[in-house]
């Protein structure tokens, strides 16, 4: 049954990052679906022609006002609300609240609103991890599978893993320095998508390692996927917690495994990849990553997006809840 869907989101693509990304995937099954979506959230430039962009001094505190009066009529003739992070859920709808990482993991600017959020709106979880965090603030939340679909058929690995990836925005916490000392450890040629205040401390750093790796800076999604396909191995190694991280799940929809840390939610993305228990030893840890290495793991990871994530399983899940 085709329905009204109303999104409210503070980050759309352009901007980077993985709500943007996760938000363009829901927008886009849902109508592939069949389903009519209106769209509001943060102005910026180059949003999408059919996106109502709000003009508002600040989000993080008050972002829900502004989107709140400007799809206020929507609102109120939607079949379905989703609101993309409880910042910026529209007053008194019950809608989907979605929870991603930080909005969880970091002390909230309005707490008791926060609280308030997720006790009367429908919870959905990207991970269980954000799930158990959720509930522990009164929440009922339901795990939700990621927009990520499975490639065709996972790509051929070679024998030994000699191009590795990085990917995010480099600020603080995200770990590109572990990734740096890593690639200097194993010889091998490492790639770097993404940009922020820490680039030149991770340019300089490499050049003191003598590490072999391209800083690309920022790049669209689609190249992202691109740059995932032609690689060997995905590091992810942050130090504060993940959400999730969508990324890993798009490396191992393409049969490119992970290697990632147990830090939040990100041992859920990374599925039977490889866990390193000590990411700042790089030496112990290129050792880890060899001994674990195999061509064989891609497909692993590979089936493993398969089984329990995608597009068309995520949109179900938010109909139903929707009914």
């Amino acid at each position: 049954m085709a329905m009204r869907w109303v999104v409210v989101s503070d980050d759309l693509l352009p901007c980077p990052g993985g709500v943007a990304v996760w938000t363009d995937s829901v927008v886009e099954g849902l109508r592939h679906a069949g389903h009519e979506v209106r769209v509001f959230g943060r102005w910026r430039e180059g949003l999408a022609a059919d996106v109502v962009g709000v003009r508002q001094r600040s989000f993080a505190r008050w972002g829900y006002l502004g989107l709140t009066a400007a799809a206020r009529h929507d609102v109120e003739r939607a079949d379905a609300v989703l609101a993309t992070t409880w910042h910026v859920a529209p007053l008194q709808h019950t809608g989907w609240v979605v929870c991603h990482g930080s909005d969880l993991t970091t002390p909230a600017p309005r707490p008791r609103r926060r609280r308030r959020v997720l006790r009367r709106c429908r919870v959905g979880a990207v991970s269980a991890f954000l799930a158990r965090r959720a509930d522990a603030l009164g929440a009922r939340s339901t795990v939700l599978a990621s927009p990520v679909d499975a490639a065709p058929r996972p790509r051929r690995l070679p024998p030994r893993a000699s191009a590795w990836l990085w990917a995010g925005r480099m600020v603080p916490g995200k770990g590109g320095d572990r990734f740096v000392r890593l690639v200097a450890a194993a010889g091998v040629r490492g790639t770097m998508l993404g940009d922020g205040p820490l680039r030149a401390r991770w340019e300089a750093l490499a050049r003191r390692c003598g590490a072999d790796v391209t800083f690309a800076g920022w790049r669209p999604p689609g190249e992202v996927r691109d740059a995932l396909g032609s690689h060997d191995l995905l590091l992810c190694l942050p130090r504060t917690p993940e959400g999730l991280g969508l990324v890993a799940l798009e490396a191992a929809a393409r049969g490119v495994p992970v290697v990632g840390c147990d830090v939040g939610g990100l041992a859920e993305a990374v599925g039977p990849g490889i866990l390193l228990e000590a990411p700042d030893d790089a030496s112990s840890s290129v050792d880890a990553i060899r001994a674990t290495w195999s061509p064989r793991l891609g497909e692993a990871c590979w089936e493993h997006v398969r089984a329990h994530h995608g597009v068309a399983k995520l949109v179900a899940q938010l109909e139903a809840g929707a009914l």
